[in-house]
């Protein structure tokens, strides 16, 4: 693994045996890395990386039902959504990083380049079109979000002859969490 912005001055892990082993310990210590182990189990430790698994296994999912393709060729696909997704003050991890959205479509002000190179230059506009429409409408849409401490629609309102559908609570690895529809009675 090599990370992304330099080394890391501290890392925290469990008590697993792929982090207890000596020569994990030994790597870390000649690169001048303060190892933290914590609980096994105990989730508060380790917190973020199991909200980030389950970001990355719901995504996964997701791209799976879509494309049907295996999981190692989607996982690339995951993990840039997850600094392009916006949170709840409507930034992405990336805009709060590097203060400007993720460079995923060609600028604008580059565009007889992009397209010497580029075949097919309705595609292309097309995309452009969309992120310009995008920048547009995001901050529309961020202002009519709730902020938290508002009080919450009731989440449901169904009456008889309603088609519903229901939520899976442990639904098996890379398998939808809804089925249905159902008509309610």
């Amino acid at each position: 693994m090599v990370p992304r912005f330099g080394l890391p001055l501290a890392l925290g892990s469990d008590n697993g045996p792929a982090f207890i082993v000596q020569t994990t310990k030994l790597s870390a210590k000649a690169l001048g890395i303060t190892w933290k182990l914590h609980g096994a189990y105990r989730p508060q430790s380790s917190g973020q990386v199991e909200r980030m698994k389950r970001t990355l296994k719901k995504t996964l999912t997701k791209l799976h039902l879509e494309a049907g393709d295996n999981w190692v060729s989607l996982l690339l696909f995951a993990l840039l959504c997850v600094p392009c997704t916006p949170y709840l003050k409507g930034f992405t991890s990336f805009e709060i990083m590097f203060g400007q959205p993720p460079p995923i479509l060609c600028k604008i002000e580059v565009l007889d380049e992009v397209l010497a190179k580029v075949g097919n230059h309705n595609l292309l506009s097309s995309l452009q079109a969309i992120q310009r429409l995008r920048e547009q409408t995001r901050q529309p849409i961020k202002d009519t979000r709730p902020q938290p401490g508002t009080p919450q629609i009731p989440p449901h309102d169904f009456n008889p002859g309603d088609w519903v559908w229901v939520k899976k609570h442990q639904p098996a690895s890379l398998e939808p969490r809804w089925t249905g529809p159902f008509l309610s009675s």
